[in-house]
């Protein structure tokens, strides 16, 4: 079989490059870096098969996207990944300096970003760089799109969703880090913030306050019984809740006349995200009609859907093959966090999968690390999945 996987000290250097490179929240400061990938890729010979368009989003901070064109016209496949990392800052625990992008004798890179997702953004980049050196184009074209505020607001998926170019994307592969599986579903997530306003007095007489933070208590209680939903979800269980952020009470002797309380509630495939905050917001104003002299006010901090692929569809087959023709199980999983996905996905109901090098559970922490292989053996699953010229037959098939 032919060796399609790049070796593994073009792998080191290159995400040592890109992990050197500070993109950490809140910042970002995508913009250098994404410059620097696309001057990367136009210093190939055939740099003439690529066009490129930046989206700026204010500041030092843009979302490049790459397109390779194919030998016809038509929509073709898009890798997608994001280039910020979440905050950097010098923790004593980390066995090296987050920046340094260390590699040890056993082959993992170490540093902020190693697993989530420099390393997903080097295998697009040698994948990118395979379609240059390659001696004819692909039959349709293949979209490269580094994003930027993943970890934050989701600036960069947002404006690729609003851009053109997704009118020429057929398929979507999100290169997060899979742990060796293929993600064909992901939960979404919800994040309301709930103030409450009361009123003070001594707490030897409560009964002429209002409790803000007992009212806060009685609306979590209300709206976790609906929030649960009874939908289950074969992958990814059931809906959650959970109380991330609470503020309120200025000493033990006072009823407190303010409260803020946070809710992350994460969702499966099939929940109606408007249906739970038009239920929030409902139950905010059973309260207020119950007790006029409350006030409680319902925000929406956050609000990413539940996406699904179903397993049949042959992106997922046509993955799942790519993955056994490099030795890899193949198997299916589901994602409890979200990924640029649950930007791009619904607005034209994309089929996508996640899969990308490295374990997820390091995402996000101390001494975040990437074994290099992964980046070189997802670099390969991704060729294969291009070259793979059952592809377009199985997608003509299944629209029939």
């Amino acid at each position: 079989m032919l060796n399609l996987r790049p070796d593994i000290k073009e792998c080191e250097a290159l995400l040592k490059a890109l992990v050197c490179r500070n993109t950490s929240q809140p910042e970002g400061n995508e913009g250098p870096l994404a410059d620097w990938i696309l001057e990367r890729l136009l210093q190939k010979d055939s740099f003439q098969r690529l066009t490129y368009q930046f989206l700026e989003h204010g500041g030092h901070r843009k979302t490049l996207i790459v397109k390779i064109n194919g030998a016809q016209d038509g929509r073709g496949t898009a890798f997608a990944g994001h280039l910020d990392t979440v905050d950097c800052a010098e923790n004593k625990n980390w066995k090296y300096p987050p920046l340094d992008a260390v590699v040890t004798e056993d082959g993992f890179l170490y540093g902020r970003g190693a697993a989530d997702m420099k390393s997903g953004v080097a295998s697009m980049i040698l994948t990118a760089e395979y379609l240059l050196n390659r001696a004819e184009p692909l039959a349709e074209p293949v979209f490269f799109c580094f994003t930027a505020d993943e970890e934050k607001d989701g600036a960069g998926a947002k404006a690729l969703a609003k851009s053109p170019c997704m009118e020429e994307i057929r398929q979507l592969v999100i290169c997060e880090p899979s742990s060796g599986k293929i993600g064909y579903c992901e939960k979404g997530a919800l994040w309301l913030a709930v103030e409450i306003h009361g009123a003070s007095a001594h707490a030897s007489r409560p009964e002429i306050g209002l409790n803000a933070i007992e009212y806060a208590m009685k609306f979590e209680r209300e709206f976790r019984r609906f929030a649960a939903g009874k939908t289950r979800h074969k992958e990814l269980g059931e809906n959650t809740m959970s109380i991330t952020r609470f503020q309120g009470g200025v000493m033990t002797n006072i009823i407190p006349d303010e409260a803020l309380m946070e809710m992350d509630i994460r969702t499966v495939p099939g929940t109606s995200h408007t249906s739970l905050i038009s239920h929030a917001r409902e139950l905010a104003r059973t309260m207020e009609a119950e007790c006029p002299s409350l006030q409680c006010h319902v925000s929406v901090m956050n609000n990413r859907p539940a996406v699904e692929t179903k397993e049949e569809h042959p992106l997922v087959r046509n993955m799942q093959n790519a993955a056994r023709s490099c030795q890899m199980s193949g198997e299916l999983r589901g994602l409890y966090f979200y990924t640029d996905a649950s930007q791009l996905v619904p607005e034209k109901g994309l089929p996508f999968v996640i899969a990308g090098p490295g374990d997820d559970r390091m995402a996000h922490c101390v001494n975040e690390k990437v074994a290099l292989s992964d980046v070189a053996e997802m670099t390969e699953v991704y060729i294969r999945l291009l070259e793979d010229k059952r592809s377009e037959t199985d997608e003509q098939r299944s629209t029939k």
